[in-house]
C-alpha cells in the first residue's frame, strides 16, 4: 500500500512484503511505440518477505534507509536484509509488539530527511480497539517528542 522513491530506485510495500525496483534507463527506449515515449524502465530487483504486517506508508530517509508503517504491529520499522523488519518506534500507549493491530497506525511524514510524524485511526491498546471509534478516533503524533498534535 506504500510506494517510496530514491535515487532511481523504488520500493513497494504490500500486505506481506516489500518489492524493490531499479531504473534501467537503456531499456526505456526499447519500450517506445507510436503513442508513447518512455524515459524510465523499472525492473524488479528483489523481494523482502516481511510476514503479514500490512505495510501502509513507506519512505526513504536522507541516508537511504527505508522506513515503513507496520500496521499490524502498531509500530514504525526499518527494512532489514536479515530480519523480517526492525521495530524502531511505537506509540507510547502501545504496550507490546504483537500482530493485533491495536491503533491502525497508517501514515508517515518526514521532516529534514528523517521520520517525524505518524497518523493512526485510534489510540487504543486493545486488539482492533481502533475500530470502536473509527470515524472520530484519528490522531497525528510527533515521534520525536511523542506529542499528540491532533486528535479526532
Amino acid at each position: 500500500m506504500g510506494l517510496a522513491y530514491d535515487n532511481g530506485n523504488f520500493a513497494l510495500g504490500t500486505q506481506s512484503s516489500i518489492h524493490f525496483f531499479h531504473n534501467v534507463p537503456p531499456n526505456a527506449p526499447k519500450l517506445n511505440d507510436e503513442k508513447f515515449t518512455y524515459d524510465a524502465c523499472y525492473q524488479h530487483k528483489s523481494t523482502q518477505i516481511t510476514g503479514n504486517i500490512d505495510i501502509h506508508e513507506i519512505g526513504y530517509d536522507k541516508d537511504d534507509e527505508l522506513w515503513f508503517i507496520n500496521t499490524k504491529f502498531s509500530c514504525l520499522c526499518t527494512h532489514s536484509k536479515n530480519d523480517f523488519f526492525i521495530p524502531r518506534w511505537r506509540p507510547p500507549f502501545i504496550t507490546s509488539y504483537d500482530n493485533l493491530n491495536r491503533c491502525h497506525l497508517n501514515g508517515l511524514g518526514f521532516k529534514n530527511g528523517k521520520p517525524k510524524y505518524v497518523t493512526a485511526l485510534g489510540t487504543s491498546n486493545e486488539p482492533l480497539g481502533w475500530r470502536k471509534n473509527k470515524a472520530f478516533g484519528g490522531m497525528l503524533m510527533d515521534i520525536e517528542t511523542n506529542e499528540m498534535l491532533a486528535e479526532g
